[in-house]
């Protein structure tokens, strides 16, 4: 019963890691199209001119 406790708080604490993490990725990368044309244009060179996120 130890080892299952266990594995499920990992799980549980992994999960919570995500949410945190997908928050952050929404937040830096956006819904709309004005950001995502903003992080296109301050790439740079470094997109090799396709741009940084595809515009959809």
């Amino acid at each position: 019963m130890s080892d299952l406790r266990e594995y499920f708080g990992f799980v549980y604490r992994e999960f919570d890691t995500l949410q945190v993490e997908w928050r952050l990725y929404v937040s830096l990368f956006g819904k709309n199209k004005e950001t995502v044309d903003l992080l296109n244009e301050v790439s740079g060179p470094t997109t090799l001119g396709s741009g940084l996120i595809a515009n959809k």
